[in-house]
């Protein structure tokens, strides 16, 4: 397994974001393989997320991706999408990890592991990755560089063997520590590589917590660091703003942290998201809660790009609502929303046609130029 550490940290803070990998500085100069979507996930394996957890999320991406129906559910219906125009639907895939060096209880180099090295989704290979063995594959541990993070994820898709859509699909608590990287230098630089961000919300050590009315963090999560990875210009309008393939805006999902679905459940709502920009076909043994799989899906963005939205949450906080839910939880869920159940944080507004979900716009360029 390849580790991948960040330069010294006092080079890191004296440099400018994008500037500062220890790896990678020449682009790729190999021909490309283009591609619909370059698909980075990457976990938050610092001390604060408990090992059930992260090996959660390598049994759920396990399920995903050897999963005989994943091109089936999560590529092929690419090509149905409006206005993209793709006719042989592909997606390169890489899984990667971060976290840090302690030394004698400080914080040392952050650290970027691959945990699967890119990997192409197309006609010819619909599923398949092996086994991701948490007897393996170990959590990094130490401290949760989110700063030092951004601009490192920027490299890997310079330096991978694909051109398409960019997509990081990160998981974490949120409580960013020791970064030498200014915060909001390195979502700037993030906004302007034209990569979207989108987030899961995994609770630190300390378990699930019941939902809180009151303030803008929780006790296990930081919602704030999170918003400002996903949506770092919240007052531009949508179409300044990054996006998903599909159209659909950025967006965090803190269904997994509240209990309203299980891991499983929550990646495959955020990769269909992601990638065909709604609910993927429901299965046997991952059915979404709140939805019915019977109904018939069309292809869509799942959000209303259109609606008007109150600034940093991408959503309108004054749509009409029922009780403890957001929405009528016996109505028949619409084509292309992906309706998720219950609310997941009282305290954020939550639409009626896409619950649980905070959607933050960015949308933008559909495809960036690699440098030869």
């Amino acid at each position: 397994m390849k580790k991948y550490t960040l330069i010294s940290k006092g080079l890191l803070g004296a440099t400018g974001a994008v500037s500062i990998l220890g790896y990678g500085l020449i682009a790729n100069a190999a021909e490309l393989t283009p591609v619909s979507l370059e698909l980075a996930i990457i976990i938050d394996g610092s001390q604060s997320i408990s090992e059930e957890n992260f090996n959660l999320q390598l049994g759920a991406l396990d399920n995903i991706f050897n999963d005989p129906n994943f091109y089936n559910d999560f590529i092929l219906p690419i090509k149905d999408i409006p206005n993209l125009n793709i006719t042989d639907p592909s997606v390169a895939v890489g899984i990667f990890q971060f976290g840090a060096e302690t030394i004698d209880q400080r914080a040392g180099n952050p650290i970027f592991e691959t945990i699967m090295d890119w990997t192409l989704f197309n006609e010819q290979r619909q599923s398949g990755i092996g086994t991701l063995n948490p007897n393996t594959i170990h959590k990094i541990g130490g401290f949760t560089p989110l700063g030092d993070l951004l601009p490192v994820m920027i490299d890997q898709f310079s330096n991978n063997d694909y051109e398409g859509h960019r997509v990081v699909n990160i998981s974490s608590d949120g409580f960013e520590t020791f970064s030498e990287t200014n915060l909001a230098v390195a979502t700037r630089e993030a906004f302007r590589s034209r990569v979207t961000f989108n987030g899961l919300v995994i609770p630190a050590i300390g378990g699930q917590v019941e939902k809180n009315i009151s303030g803008d963090q929780q006790d296990n999560y930081n919602l704030k660091v999170l918003e400002s990875m996903v949506d770092r210009y919240p007052f531009l309008e949508p179409r300044e703003k990054n996006n998903n393939l599909a159209g659909n805006p950025a967006f965090l999902m803190l269904d997994y942290a509240t209990g309203e679905k299980t891991l499983e459940e929550a990646f495959r709502l955020k990769l269909g998201l992601e990638t065909i920009g709604r609910a993927p076909a429901s299965r046997s043994n991952v059915d979404e809660p709140g939805t019915d799989p019977t109904a018939p899906t069309s292809p869509g963005t799942g959000i209303d790009p259109t609606s008007p939205t109150s600034p940093g949450t991408g959503i309108d906080p004054n749509a009409p609502t029922s009780p403890g839910t957001g929405s009528d939880p016996t109505a028949p869920t619409s084509p292309g929303t992906g309706t998720i159940g219950e609310p997941t944080a009282q305290h954020i507004p939550e639409p009626g046609s896409l619950l649980g979900l905070l959607s933050v716009g960015l949308l933008g360029v559909l495809r960036h130029k690699k440098k030869a």
